[in-house]
């Protein structure tokens, strides 16, 4: 089966022009230096301001040679793949996310979990080019979010042309999937009491009071994992993995959706949640 293509609407080369700034008294102040403004090459809708750095290429001259690699590699086994690329930002963000059906986490961890690969790429600066895989909980469709391994290939703009160097980097972050799949299964014993939980999920997890209620919720559900930090484990990664109706709503949901992954990730690999939620052995 493999990686499928891009939709044709993720098929452009953005513009870039000089910006305008509207507010400058004098007119020959108003195109300034360095910055620039990207838009669409067909309907002119607006991307992105930046400065001269900033490189913005068809999304297809990276996803494809990605694609490739991938399918050349015989690393990542894409024979049965769900999912589908899709664009956010009105056209300027992509991500492409596939659960790979051919790997079965349910062996390491004792209940149904596989592994999901995204990539992602923007045109207005939203995101790094980048691919990733993390376990996915089948119960709960929680990404399980790494915790002490590499598990993200990225860059500002990565093209993927050496074979070589992708394959080694794949090969490690694949290796690195199995390592927290080990990792996660030793949480599964490691207790952590209900007072102690309590006392995470309000100073370290929580962003204010209203969300606190929210997120003892989130803990009650999972009670039937027990007292553990594989428990907490399941508390983090669904705040990232299921919004909430306010966040599905806004115009912004990929860049929400961002900053809470991000978020998840930086508790996870906070001295506080190791010290609390894996064994000191691992």
């Amino acid at each position: 089966m493999g990686l499928p293509t891009l939709p044709q609407e993720a098929n452009f080369t953005p513009v870039k022009k000089p910006f305008i700034n509207s507010y400058a008294v004098d007119v020959m102040d108003r195109e300034v230096k360095d910055i620039y403004t990207w838009v669409h090459p067909d309907t002119g809708a607006f991307i992105c301001n930046s400065g001269s750095k900033h490189k913005a290429t068809n999304f297809v001259d990276r996803y494809e040679p990605f694609r490739q690699r991938v399918e050349e590699s015989d690393v990542i086994d894409v024979s049965e793949i769900t999912g589908t690329p899709r664009l956010y930002n009105k056209g300027s963000v992509l991500q492409a996310r596939f659960n790979l059906k051919k790997y079965d986490m349910q062996k390491v961890l004792g209940e149904p979990a596989g592994v999901r690969m995204t990539y992602r790429d923007s045109h207005d600066q939203s995101c790094k080019s980048s691919v990733s895989v993390e376990i996915l909980r089948l119960a709960c469709t929680n990404g399980m979010l790494s915790i002490a391994n590499q598990t993200t290939i990225a860059s500002k703009h990565t093209t993927f042309d050496d074979a070589k160097t992708f394959s080694k980097k794949i090969t490690e972050i694949m290796d690195n999937i199995y390592k927290e799949a080990e990792l996660m299964r030793t949480m599964q014993q490691q207790h952590v009491s209900t007072d102690k939980a309590m006392d995470f999920l309000e100073n370290v997890v929580a962003s204010s009071k209203r969300d606190l209620e929210r997120v003892e919720a989130i803990y009650h559900q999972y009670s039937h994992l027990g007292n553990t930090g594989y428990r907490m484990l399941q508390v983090v990664t669904h705040l990232s993995s299921h919004l909430t109706d306010r966040q599905q709503k806004s115009d912004n949901v990929f860049n929400r959706t961002l900053a809470l992954e991000n978020r998840s990730q930086n508790i996870l690999q906070s001295r506080e949640f190791k010290n609390l939620c894996v064994p000191e052995t691992v």
